[in-house]
């Protein structure tokens, strides 16, 4: 248990330092190019390679690649795995740059469907330029997530965690230097993801060195746990692809409604992606690689695909329902914070320069919906992983199905109500729900796995607590004026209002005896003595 919560706070401390420096790319996106057109035009360009990018460094790589290759490293020893995981590489590779080179021809029709008809011929040339230059950054996210996969199989995470670090520096200083060397700024914004990617690449090197991986180029096509690997990463992808194809959606469609809707929504998603991507996809990585030990080890590699061995899920539903309760107990406070003061951080993050006090109104409307569907996409986030470690790719890509269904039918009919691009994340949270659930729901009757009455007394102990912390900060903020005061004074305001929410929570877990609460209680006494 120690050595997962080591692991579990690399990974968030390296995802938060990346999230912090996110955000600040953001302010200087929001602060540069406000929420006009030049914006939305970048963020059409760059929803293929960062959709890729989201949903390889999130885990649909590792998935189909880490159980395979724990399971070869304990059966034939790590020479062989070591070959083998060259091999996946260079076949990867390849494949990507090809998608990469057809997408680079094919961009003034890619373009089109991302635009509409009010765009200008200069805005779509602009459009059709920057995706050209911001393609290949594809080619290098595929190799970051391969790395992220063997790595983590190898219990080194910081590397991986730590690459988005560098793709963000390389963004802020594309912008920062842009006005000096383009006469369109936002190309060097599409630059600095160039670069930030090959930064990216260079980090994992050395590591990936240090734990043994060496390429060789002679490929063993004979090898069945490549073709394993390959047959299972398409469904991996589609299973836990619902949340980026949710997201494209609402890209979608906010282009097709009111100027400024592609940036609400986009800024809308980097803050609860704040949350999503520092813990509950960082949960989800740590905890992938222990369950494959668990699941190779106990089931005495026999290959059995589709339940469990009788051995481990017992430890299953410990892991299970400890990532469960870790991700709510941080996921259900930050819906309830998103809530109740989105409207002053939106505005104090991001309300310079071109982004105005409406703009920040706007972006809280659908900040409130995408808040409330956090919890949910917490929940399904942390039992994929599951599936997956049964070799179980069916029930994940059903549920994934369903949930972007679900999303574009109500997406549709919501941006055309009073909602207008609110609606969209409306839509989103209520997809998220019927994919958790429905996942909840198979992981039980298919995979043997219970989820303990202790459990679900721990997650309603934690929404108690969110909620008495969610009242007490919405009437804490209606003492400032968000739009005119100062800016020190709302600086000061809202980390004292987010910190003295924080303690709140963290009091009423503690009283109400959380785990998680209990644990950090216990940790932090340690620390102090």
């Amino acid at each position: 248990m120690a050595s997962l919560v080591k692991s579990l706070r690399t990974v968030a401390l390296a995802t938060l330092a990346s999230r912090i420096l996110g955000l600040v790319r953001d302010l200087l996106m929001a602060a540069y190019f406000g929420a006009g057109r030049v914006a939305d035009i970048f963020f059409i360009a760059f929803i293929i390679p960062n959709l890729f990018r989201r949903l390889v460094a999130e885990g649909a790589l590792s998935v189909s690649f880490i159980p395979v290759y724990t399971e070869s490293m304990l059966k034939n020893g790590r020479v062989h795995s070591r070959r083998f995981a060259s091999d996946v590489l260079i076949i990867q590779t390849f494949a990507v740059t090809i998608i990469v080179a057809a997408g680079i021809v094919l961009a003034p029709q890619l373009t089109a469907v991302f635009s509409d008809e009010s765009m200008t011929p200069e805005l779509y040339v602009l459009a059709v330029n920057l995706t050209r230059l911001m393609l290949p950054y594809i080619i290098l996210s595929s190799v970051v997530a391969f790395a992220m996969g063997y790595l983590n199989s190898h219990g080194a995470f910081f590397a991986p965690a730590s690459s988005t670090v560098l793709l963000n520096l390389g963004m802020i200083t594309g912008i920062v230097l842009a006005g000096r060397y383009f006469e369109q700024p936002v190309y060097g914004a599409a630059i600095g993801v160039l670069s930030g990617g090959i930064l990216q690449v260079l980090l994992q090197i050395p590591y990936m060195v240090k734990h043994g991986f060496r390429l060789c180029f002679k490929i063993n096509f004979s090898n069945p746990e490549l073709s394993t690997v390959f047959r299972t990463m398409l469904p991996a992808v589609l299973g836990i692809a619902a949340f980026q194809v949710n997201a494209l959606i609402s890209n979608l469609l906010a282009a097709m409604i009111e100027e400024g809707s592609v940036s609400y929504i986009y800024y809308t998603t980097r803050l609860t992606e704040l949350v999503f991507g520092v813990f509950i996809v960082s949960i989800g990585n740590v905890m992938l690689p222990e369950m494959s030990r668990v699941r190779a080890s106990a089931a005495g590699l026999q290959g059995n695909r589709v339940r469990a061995s009788v051995e481990s899920i017992p430890e299953m539903n410990r892991i299970i329902s400890g990532s469960i309760s870790a991700a709510m107990f941080v996921a259900a406070p930050a819906a309830a914070g998103l809530i109740a003061a989105g409207l002053p951080i939106v505005s104090f993050i991001f309300m310079r320069g071109n982004f105005t006090y409406l703009d920040s109104v706007m972006t809280y409307r659908s900040l409130v919906w995408a808040g409330t569907g956090l919890i949910f996409m917490a929940l399904a986030r942390v039992v994929i992983p599951a599936f997956y470690t049964f070799k179980d790719t069916r029930i994940p890509v059903i549920t994934s199905i369903i949930s972007v269904a679900v999303n574009l039918i109500l997406g549709y009919l919501l941006m055309h109500t009073v909602l207008k691009h609110a609606g969209l994340t409306f839509a989103g949270c209520i997809a998220s729900l019927v994919h958790s659930a429905l996942l909840l729901k198979y992981l039980a009757a298919r995979h043997g796995v219970r989820y303990p009455g202790k459990t679900v007394k721990q997650l309603f102990k934690i929404l108690l607590s969110s909620a008495v912390m969610g009242l007490a900060v919405f009437y804490s903020v209606t003492f400032v004026d968000w739009q005119h005061g100062p800016v020190l004074l709302r600086a000061v305001a809202l980390t004292l209002i987010i910190c003295g929410g924080a303690v709140l929570y963290y009091l009423c877990s503690l009283a109400l005896r959380v785990d998680e609460a209990l644990y950090l209680h216990v940790r932090v006494r340690a620390y102090f003595r």
